[in-house]
């Protein structure tokens, strides 16, 4: 496949927070076997069922408890404590606590000058940087190889607060959960109730989830908001609409978000969105030219909306496969090609972007029928997917990548030309071509 084999990190997307991130190696079959069964404790799958209730739910508190209970059954936790920001009171508060999770006294809430949340926000990115959350192991493992590293750094106090508080609360693992740099809050986990260590796997279902909680937390605020609003001016039935309206636009934007900052994880494709989207506006202008069919505003925020985020179910793909250097393995390959149906899920709920996830469902589509996830054939993939498939895949294909430099124009045309009929539709093709030559004339 032409696309895969040139988007393979090229095309990346998404958070700070929420909906969102789904499904690794995870096969249809033992997905369908899992759910007809009942509940399931396989991490992947719990991912799944999340990113779909998060975008259903706005109550606050209901919320945080689904986090904290998804949590807990993705890697059968001993305990869970979740702290969130409560801006009366300014500090974090125990919102939530499961299993054996028990606060010291006085230490179901804390500060801003806390050592946890000076960790999360300022030391975090300077002594783990290829890290997002904070593993007890870690930590451990860090102050006694580096000693005397961290104590010419000053560094080394640090580090011991951060031990005494996990210690304090007998935390093993520590998740942020982000909006936009802001931290909204700090999931606490015990150990496991196996007593084994927590997997790969396990850690990428817990930062998803935490990602996932961001977004439904901000979310949650933003109708909790607009809840009170309405109850303290009473406006009636007129006003209920007007916030409920601006409340979905919000939470668009949330997932445009989200888009931009999965896209974001690499710097050699942070503008990828942009250019995308502005290929794909003059192509589609120009076939529904030729066809003498007018291209509207309704048909033109469609189609930019699904070039923004027509990768977002990428953000349930681990960092290991999106951004690995060399050529994937075919059981990261079945994961890589998930992110499309993973995109549509997280959409399909939201009325006003269903037809927008059937695009985005379909864009990996080929021409010839050759394509996932339906196997549709020329006509039947809609007209705004086949415009994504040629776009994004020239934009791989003229694009640097830390293994490769990005190859010419010609280059990239004579791909393009050499699967139109195959993978792609011939006519969108052509008139892809006459856009990029004349803009780069």
């Amino acid at each position: 496949m032409i696309t895969d084999q040139w988007v393979t990190t090229g095309s990346l997307l998404v958070l700070t927070a929420i909906c969102l991130y789904l499904l690794w190696a995870l096969n249809t079959r033992s997905a369908k076997t899992s759910t007809q069964s009942g509940r399931t404790s396989d991490p992947r799958l719990i991912v799944v069922e999340a990113a779909k209730r998060m975008v259903e739910i706005t109550d606050h508190d209901v919320l945080l408890r689904l986090i904290a209970r998804y949590m807990e059954e993705a890697v059968n936790v001993s305990q869970i404590g979740l702290f969130f920001w409560d801006d009366e009171v300014e500090k974090y508060r125990l919102t939530v606590q499961r299993g054996r999770f028990k606060a010291p006294k006085d230490h179901d809430q804390f500060g801003l000058e806390n050592p946890l949340v000076d960790w999360f926000q300022h030391r975090q990115s300077v002594l783990f940087p290829d890290q997002r959350s904070l593993l007890y192991a870690d930590l451990i493992k860090t102050m006694r190889e580096d000693l005397s590293f961290h104590e010419g750094r000053g560094n080394l106090a640090t580090l011991r607060l951060v031990k005494n508080e996990m210690d304090s609360y007998q935390c093993q693992y520590m998740i942020p959960c982000y909006y936009k740099h802001r931290l909204l809050a700090i999931v606490m986990l015990g150990a496991k109730q196996d007593g084994t260590r927590y997997t790969q796997e396990e850690l990428d279902a817990l930062e998803t989830l935490s990602n996932i909680a961001a977004m439904g937390i901000r979310n949650s605020q933003l109708v909790e908001k607009h809840r009170r609003t309405n109850e303290e001016l009473k406006k009636g039935i007129e006003e209920v609409e007007t916030l409920r309206k601006r409340d979905m636009d919000q939470f668009y934007q949330t997932i445009v978000t989200l888009a931009e900052a999965v896209n974001a994880k690499d710097q050699y494709t942070h503008s990828h969105l942009e250019e995308v989207e502005a290929l794909g506006q003059k192509v589609a202008e120009r076939i529904y030219q030729i066809k003498g069919v007018p291209f509207d505003y309704a048909k033109r925020h469609i189609l930019s909306t699904a070039l923004k985020l027509h990768d977002l179910g990428k953000v349930g793909t681990p960092d290991h496969i999106l951004k690995k250097k060399g050529s994937l393995t075919n059981e990261e390959w079945v994961t890589m090609r998930l992110h499309p149906e993973v995109g549509a899920r997280i959409l399909s709920p939201i009325p006003t972007l269903r037809e927008v996830a059937y695009i985005i469902r379909h864009h990996h589509e080929n021409y010839d029928g050759s394509g996932y996830p339906g196997h549709l054939k020329g006509e039947e993939i809609p007209l705004e997917a086949r415009i994504i498939s040629v776009v994004d895949t020239y934009h791989a294909i003229v694009s640097t990548r830390p293994y490769r430099k990005g190859q010419p124009m010609e280059i990239a045309i004579e791909v393009l030309r050499s699967m139109a009929g195959k993978q792609f539709d011939p006519e969108v093709v052509d008139v892809f071509v006459d856009v990029v030559k004349n803009q780069a004339a």
